[in-house]
């Protein structure tokens, strides 16, 4: 992996880009991930706000490093039911779906007609005309998940 953490990074980029890494923080007794400063705040900053010495900081970045390379790699694909694939065929124009990865690590889907660059398209094999997108930063995250559609509303399936 080419982008390992440094205490220049922003918190915010850290916990977006790297989720598994929350566990890490709270270790240390940091809950940047929950605070609304790690928006403009670099690591290095937060841990000196917390009262951290150097040594901690170099500790930490390498306990965050470790978690990142050690963290499985997640298939690049969605699986797409045949239910969900009919309510997205019946709601949208284009029969297009875009699953995208919120910067607060939640997850958003919206109808559009364009695959944006460097992201991946999915269908299901039963409704092939039925398209999904996902940035490689979403597939990072739910790579291997189920879209579903059932009890009114699309559910998305983590398989760990």
């Amino acid at each position: 992996m080419s982008k390992l953490i440094t205490p220049t990074w922003l918190i915010s980029e850290i916990a977006k880009q790297f989720p598994q890494t929350e566990e890490v923080f709270a270790e240390y007794n940091l809950h940047c991930f929950q605070c609304a400063i790690g928006v403009v705040e670099t690591l290095e900053e937060g841990c000196r706000g917390h009262g951290l010495t150097d040594e901690d900081i170099d500790l930490l970045v390498t306990d965050l490093n470790d978690c990142i390379l050690s963290a499985p790699k997640k298939p690049k694909k969605l699986h797409i039911t045949k239910s969900a694939a009919m309510e997205i065929k019946k709601m949208a124009g284009g029969d297009t779906l875009s699953v995208q990865a919120n910067e607060d690590g939640s997850f958003c889907m919206e109808f559009r007609s364009t695959r944006d660059e460097g992201e991946e398209e999915f269908f299901c094999e039963e409704v092939p005309s039925v398209k999904i997108f996902a940035s490689r930063e979403s597939l990072e995250r739910i790579g291997g998940a189920g879209i579903d559609f059932r009890d009114g509303g699309f559910r998305l399936e983590i398989h760990s």
